[in-house]
């Protein structure tokens, strides 16, 4: 009888400790699901969602990004959008950018400045806007780090009321998982 109640006891424990950490990691998982990247040789254009992204890293001495310890530098990152078609036209929501390392370290990159139209009218499909970027990163690695750009998946449909605008939403099963990665030429 001790043995059925130990074991009980044992199973009871096991399933209130483990089934909330089970659930939470589900919900976890799901929530957040694992980047999908793809690669981006140097000196061309990486497509998603109908919008070509192109970037270009200079190291900087710009006044909005300067360094003050000679272990750290600012580079300056171009980026150039430009819708391929109508839907990329609508999407024209500000990307998410990093630079990382070959050991996987990364530094948040910040837009300085950004030529896209905030009217989705405005924005001319195939022509390419400019967004001026910066991030700190170790002088060690300047030369080398690649840039990461997970682009919105924000959609801005002209005309399109409040209500609407919540239920494509809701109805929508794009995952924010796309990043791409751009390679950069080796230094010489």
């Amino acid at each position: 009888m001790r043995l059925l109640q130990a074991i009980g006891a044992l199973a009871a424990v096991a399933l209130g400790a483990g089934l909330p950490t089970w659930v939470g990691y589900n919900v976890y998982a799901n929530g957040r699901p694992d980047d999908h990247f793809e690669t981006v040789q140097p000196g061309k254009a990486g497509a998603w969602q109908h919008v070509a992204w192109r970037v270009s890293v200079q190291r900087s001495n710009d006044a909005k990004c300067r360094s003050t310890t000679p272990d750290r530098v600012c580079l300056k990152i171009i980026v150039l959008r430009a819708a391929l078609d109508q839907e990329g036209a609508i999407r024209h929501g500000q990307p998410e950018i990093t630079t990382q390392d070959a050991a996987g370290r990364t530094w948040k990159a910040l837009i300085d400045a950004d030529e896209t139209p905030t009217d989705t009218t405005d924005n001319i499909i195939g022509h390419s806007y400019r967004m001026d970027v910066y991030s700190m990163v170790p002088t060690a690695v300047a030369d080398s780090v690649q840039v990461l750009l997970r682009p919105s998946t924000y959609r801005n449909v002209p005309g399109q009321d409040f209500d609407s605008f919540l239920k494509d939403i809701e109805k929508s099963n794009e995952k924010n998982d796309h990043v791409l990665r751009f390679l950069r030429e080796p230094a010489d």
